[in-house]
């Protein structure tokens, strides 16, 4: 697929990585499953 980079790769693997261990915190030591989970629903603040 050819365009324009939206973030660059270390930010991407970083959001990746912590996005996963956060919902498996939810999941598993919080005990909430969000059933409606997408990109939507995602917010990041960089600062």
């Amino acid at each position: 697929v050819q365009g324009h980079e939206l973030i660059p790769l270390k930010m991407a693997q970083f959001l990746v990585t912590n996005g996963v261990a956060l919902y498996l915190k939810m999941l598993l030591v919080d005990n909430l499953m969000h059933a409606d989970l997408h990109p939507g629903n995602i917010m990041v603040d960089c600062h």
